[in-house]
């Protein structure tokens, strides 16, 4: 305070160096001053200068805004210059300020020294990257008050670590946030916040940790910024990148951590596709592909499982590796293998691999599983639908076979009918396809077809008969039966081809058999031979010749097997029309033990059964009664099938009956010495010409009888 007036030609002066201020605060430019002008500023200095009059003072006012970045001492010091400031000499510098005193030119000056608290921060992670989805992360975040100053809880330190850009790739363990020091710390999603007092040089730690989960569908990178404030955090700095610890946006001090992580995924595919039906001697070619579309290599820890493939297939190629690939694939042991290795961010590497399916009746459930699993995890005991890491293909199976009505082995005769069933069953367990030829050649040249195949189910078709053979075609679904039934008519006996009605369900290629044999137990073929019965009936004296009273016939019955396979015997011969005429003297007899005869009324019943080739006949004896004792005078004898009705009569050409006459001339009468009577001439004379016609139609019979084939 001095004793004269400052004037405007010799001003007061007052300087402000805010060189200590600016590392720390940002000047406002809004300096002020209660009378003169406005200071001026020349950064890092404000002047103001003026009139001032005894006892007065003037007051200058101006503000700075604090940031970080700086010594955290905030020290400026206000003074008056000593010299001309126009003089080159003046020192300019300002003082040291002891007790408001230039110690130097005892002039006037003040000092303000404010110490700030100033936060440093430091982020780490335990993981430098992620290789497998799972994996668990622990972050640490220190903050330390490296400043002068304290905090305090009046004005506390503010650290914030904000987790969004980790979220999106990992699940919080809200549990693991932890702090070394009070308060705790408080967790709002998504930011870890922490405040409290840190004197200087002293530091709080948090603590946490995350739990890598790739199928969140994030960006593959953990990118998180912790950073500190001395007021209420706003908007979370950038921090990328942090310039000497501070963002060079915010002036926050920050640390920003990037944790990359794999994202592999793991498929199993096999062609043909999953799920389709596979057929015995098929070939079947499984994929494992691993790709990886994250942000680090990925790990690889898979076993392939084929103890469910191995039980219906047998492995023809591989497993083998892409080439040049960094995976590892061992041979195949106890049923499976492992592929162990890394896959590269952004690369895809496969595994491939052959199996052959096993033939019908070396296989085991028929469905082949195949499952890929993660580490020593053991394989799940189904395949679910759209899982990926297991395919299922079950194997469809048909067995055919053929039967026939009668059944196969059994003698069938002319003019028989036979119902042939071709059975188709899908004995898999997947969808299955037939595919099969009926041959007849062997059938058609013994008979007729009489009703066309017919399946039993629409699943099924069978084609128009095309040479000798019928197509069947369709699909059947596991465990579905289908049947196709069709009818033959064994031809006329002089008709018949070689008699064996062989019948064979190929396949499409196969050949026609050259022979109509069926292998013992074949299920696709049915044999039926034809048994050709030969049966005749002869008389001696000769069929229609004139028999007399007393005279002796001897009746022969023959039977020829002229087939390929026995053939029952069943016939009766009716001596209805005889034995009115005459008495049984003899027999019956049978040639061979193969036939039994027994008289049952007027009828003999023949039974018996004959081998290809085998002949027998029955033989008895008839003697013609007394003139006086006969019925109609002519013995008709008739052979048939049991069961049938002789006919009436006996027409010539017939081998299964007889017919003779009986003589009843008046020779046999007594003789009286008498003349012939006037009307015996004409009488004689007609019964000539009667005996004249029998023996011209007897001879006509000889001429035209044929065999007598039995036929139905």
């Amino acid at each position: 305070m001095g004793d004269a007036d400052y004037t405007n030609a010799s001003p007061a002066v007052v300087k402000d160096d805010l060189t200590s201020v600016l590392d720390d605060a940002t000047y406002n430019e809004d300096a002020t001053a209660s009378s003169g002008s406005r200071p001026r500023y020349n950064e890092p200095r404000l002047r103001w200068s003026g009139p001032l009059k005894v006892d007065e003072s003037v007051t200058i006012t101006y503000s700075v805004t604090l940031k970080a970045g700086g010594d955290g001492d905030v020290k400026n010091v206000a003074w008056q210059p000593q010299c001309d400031e126009s003089d080159p000499s003046c020192d300019q510098e300002p003082p040291t300020c002891e007790n408001n005193v230039d110690p130097v030119t005892g002039g006037p000056c003040d000092l303000e020294d404010f110490k700030l608290p100033k936060l440093t921060i430091e982020k780490s992670a335990d993981k430098t990257e992620l290789p497998k989805n799972g994996e668990v992360v622990r972050y640490t975040v220190v903050a330390t008050n490296s400043g002068p100053g304290d905090y305090t809880q009046s004005k506390p330190a503010y650290v914030t670590d904000d987790l969004t850009n980790v979220l999106d790739d990992a699940t919080l363990d809200e549990d693991s946030i932890a702090a070394d020091r009070t308060p705790a710390p408080t967790y709002s999603e998504p930011r870890i916040s922490w405040k409290g007092a840190l004197k200087s040089g002293e530091s709080v730690t948090l603590t946490y940790e995350v739990t890598y989960d790739s199928t969140k569908n994030g960006d593959k990178d953990l990118t998180n910024v912790a950073f500190g404030s001395d007021t209420p955090p706003g908007p979370t700095p950038k921090c990328n990148p942090a310039v000497n610890g501070i963002d060079p946006t915010t002036g926050l001090p920050c640390d920003r951590v990037v944790v990359p992580g794999a994202d592999l995924e793991v498929t199993k595919s096999v062609d043909p596709k999953d799920g389709s039906t596979v057929k015995a001697g098929q070939e079947l070619t499984y994929t494992l592909t691993f790709d990886n579309d994250g942000k680090a290599a990925a790990d690889v820890d898979y076993t392939d499982y084929l103890t469910k493939v191995l039980d219906d297939a047998d492995v023809t190629s591989g497993p083998t590796a892409q080439d040049g690939s960094d995976l590892t694939v061992t041979p195949i042991q106890d049923e499976k293998f492992d592929v162990d290795g890394t896959v590269a961010a952004g690369d895809t590497v496969t595994v491939t691999y052959t199996v052959t399916v096993k033939p019908d009746g070396e296989r085991g459930d028929d469905v082949l599983g195949n499952f890929l699993v993660e580490g020593d995890e053991p394989p799940p005991s189904d395949c679910e639908v759209d899982d990926p890491l297991c395919t299922e293909n079950p194997v469809g199976q048909v067995e055919q076979r053929k039967s026939v009505s009668p059944s196969t082995g059994t003698t069938v005769q002319p003019g028989e009918t036979l119902t042939y069933t071709l059975t188709f069953i899908n004995v898999g367990k997947g969808n299955a396809a037939v595919n099969a030829v009926d041959d007849l050649k062997h059938v058609l040249d013994d008979a007729t077809v009489v009703s066309q195949p017919k399946a039993s189910d629409d699943t099924l078709k069978t084609s128009a008969l095309k040479g000798t053979r019928y197509t069947i075609t369709g699909t059947l679904s596991a465990g579905q039966s289908v049947t196709v039934t069709y009818r033959v008519k064994v031809k006329p006996a002089k008709e018949l081809g070689d008699k064996q009605l062989a019948n064979f369900l190929l396949g499409p290629n196969d050949p026609t058999p050259r022979n109509p044999d069926c292998e013992e137990g074949d299920p696709s073929c049915t044999q039926n031979p034809v048994g050709d019965l030969v049966a005749k009936k002869s008389v001696d004296p000769a069929d229609g010749s004139t028999v007399k009273d007393g005279q002796r016939l001897t009746y022969t019955l023959s039977f020829t097997n002229a087939g390929k396979g026995p053939v029952k015997v069943s016939q009766v011969d009716h001596m209805a029309k005889a034995l009115d005429d005459a008495t049984l003297v003899s027999g019956p007899t049978s040639s061979d033990e193969a036939l039994t005869v027994r008289r049952d009324g007027s009828d003999l019943k023949i039974t018996g059964e004959l081998a290809p080739g085998q002949s027998a006949a029955i033989t008895y004896v008839l003697e013609v009664k007394p003139y006086g004792q006969q019925g109609d005078h002519r013995l008709d004898n008739f052979l048939t099938r049991a069961g049938e009705t002789p006919s009436p009569t006996c027409e010539p050409g017939d081998d299964l009956c007889t017919t003779n006459p009986i003589d009843g001339g008046g020779g046999f009468l007594p003789n009286t010495g008498a003349g012939v009577a006037m009307g015996a001439v004409p009488l004689g004379l007609a019964l000539l010409a009667i005996g004249s016609a029998l023996v011209s139609r007897r001879r006509r019979e000889e001429d035209t009888v044929t065999e007598g084939h039995l036929e139905r």
